[in-house]
């Protein structure tokens, strides 16, 4: 089974979310940002560049280093 995970990393905050398919794991990071955002009170999300959010496909079972499967 497959898991995506992605991720953010901005100047003061790291944020990750997993799902089941790609757009699930941006779904849930997304709604971290939306969480964030209304924590700080931040109205206009200038801050968060979607272009640099990270999408890794992981397989279940299986180890890994360096985010690259061991061999």
């Amino acid at each position: 089974m497959k898991i995506y995970r992605a991720n953010y990393e901005s100047r003061n905050f790291s944020f990750e979310a997993y799902g089941q398919t790609k757009s699930a794991a941006l779904d849930a990071l997304n709604v971290a940002i939306a969480k964030h955002n209304t924590q700080y009170k931040i109205s206009n999300p200038s801050w968060f560049y979607p272009d640099d959010v990270s999408l890794q496909a992981y397989d279940l079972n299986t180890p890994y280093r360096d985010r690259e499967v061991m061999r």
